[in-house]
């Protein structure tokens, strides 16, 4: 277990000091060099998070996979720090703060492009789903599942091996 230095203690302790004395008197605090760079840092990651949607969006309307494929490490790293910074950013977005309103319009630009990628990923499964069961009616219907001999019985695998497996996995 890493301990935090004793001057980051006593410097988080006067932090938390300044806001309580501050909510007694009933004053909003002033956001702290600290807090405006956390809020900072999270609009970053939340503009970069957009940018990477907006990009998988185009790729899964253009049906581009191998694009698709090529993202999901950026948007899964992203998304880390996106859930990592979003305690310490949070109590200020419930704040009426001008340095905020910027972070929600931009949050809001962001949840639209999740809801836009998993409509279009959910799309994109329906799709393969749909694929997957026509080629298996289509093998079946043409197969005449198996080989038969000249009574009308069936016969082995015979020359054609066995039946290929579709990969499902998306």
């Amino acid at each position: 277990m890493k301990l935090a230095p004793a001057a980051a203690i006593s410097r988080i302790a006067a932090r938390f000091q300044e806001r309580r004395s501050r909510a007694a008197l009933g004053e909003r605090p002033p956001l702290t060099g600290d807090d405006e760079d956390n809020i900072s840092r999270f609009a970053g990651i939340v503009a970069d998070l957009t940018a990477v949607l907006e990009r998988e969006n185009e790729a899964l309307l253009a049906g581009d996979v191998t694009l698709v494929a090529e993202l999901f490490g950026q948007k899964q790293v992203l998304l880390t720090q996106l859930e990592t910074r979003q305690p310490v950013v949070e109590p200020f977005l419930r704040e009426s703060a001008a340095v905020t309103e910027a972070l929600r319009s931009r949050i809001q630009v962001l949840a639209t492009q999740i809801n836009r990628n998993a409509a279009l990923l959910e799309a994109m499964s329906d799709a393969a789903r749909a694929i997957r069961l026509e080629v298996s009616r289509v093998r079946d219907r043409h197969s005449l599942n198996g080989m038969y001999d000249k009574s009308g019985h069936t016969r082995g695998q015979g020359p054609a091996g066995p039946p290929r497996e579709i990969d499902t996995n998306l």
